[in-house]
This record gives C-alpha cells, structure tokens and sequence, in this order.
C-alpha cells in the first residue's frame, strides 16, 4: 500500500527490494547534483545569449507576447545552429539563411521590447 501524499515519508524495511519507482527515484537523486555542476560551466557566446534565461515580463498586449516569445524562440535556433556550424557540422541551404536572419530578428525584438 502506497501513501496518498508523495511526499510523505514511510519507514521502509532495508531488507525489502526497492520498487521500479523507487530505483528510478534513487538513481534520479543521485545524478541531479553532478549535471548541475556541468550547467553551470557558460559557454562563450559573442553578442545576444539566447540561452540564458531571460525575465519575461509581460506587455499587457498578448499578441505581443506572442511575438516576443516567437523571436526569442528563432533566436534561440540560431544560436544553436552556430554552435553546430563551430562544431564542423555542415548546415543546409535553409540552415545558412536563417543564420542571415539574425540581425533583422534582434532589431525587431529590441524594438518589440522597447515599446
């Protein structure tokens, strides 16, 4: 019989076998801090950092949420397609032209974001 509340300690046998859920809990518990560690090395970036986290603060509009929200999104694509393109990996012809639409997508988000 499981507790109703997930949180809640129940004193276990140390003889009895863990269940599927509580291996998957234990093995979660023990990776979490380690890949904490390996996020919190920043990569170096020049100009906007899309990965970082960025405090949305709403316009009142939604519609223009929407649209902010949309090109920090793209953004956040070209960032990465730059990471591969470091990395030697070959873009396609649609890869590369969304690369050239960078500049015009911040203009328009700091543009959105002023007003």
């Amino acid at each position: 019989e499981g507790p109703s509340d997930p949180n809640k300690k129940v004193s276990q046998d140390p003889n009895k076998p863990l269940t599927k859920n509580q291996k998957k809990r234990e093995a979660k518990k023990a990776k979490g801090p380690q890949e904490g560690q390996a996020r919190a090395e920043p990569a170096p970036s020049s100009g906007y950092n899309a990965s970082e986290p960025v405090a949305f603060t709403s316009s009142g509009d939604p519609e223009k949420d929407k649209k902010i929200k949309n090109l920090r999104k793209k953004i956040q694509q070209i960032e990465k397609l730059k990471e591969q393109q470091k990395s030697g990996k070959q873009l396609e012809l649609n890869q590369i032209e969304k690369l050239k639409t960078e500049g015009s997508l911040l203009q328009e988000l700091a543009a959105l974001e002023i007003s």
